[in-house]
């Protein structure tokens, strides 16, 4: 197991996040949850600029589709991977609100 994975693994309760919507898109990738394949995703940054992108299950695609640059939310994500590639976190969340300013 590397450290990457090792951290990982211990990093398995949920964070609370309040997001700024970027984009959207469709989730891609290899061990995903059931309940996620299919399903879309929200790109984000934290403040401290580190990108992030909050996998969503299948069901949640109508409201995800809704989303605009820009819009607020707030989900609980358990972070999943790295993706090295694009240099991002990947987080899984079942849900998440809009929220309203």
């Amino acid at each position: 197991m590397s450290e990457r994975e090792a951290v990982l693994a211990e990093w398995n309760n949920p964070l609370n996040l309040s997001l700024s919507v970027e984009r959207t898109e469709r989730t891609l990738g290899l061990g995903l949850p059931d309940t996620h394949r299919g399903g879309m995703s929200v790109l984000s940054h934290t403040e401290s600029g580190v990108e992030l992108i909050i996998r969503l299950p299948a069901e949640a695609n109508d409201a995800v589709a809704e989303l605009k640059d820009g819009s607020n939310i707030i989900t609980a994500a358990v972070p999943a991977a790295w993706v090295s590639g694009q240099n991002r976190v990947a987080l899984d969340a079942d849900t998440f609100d809009r929220e309203h300013l």
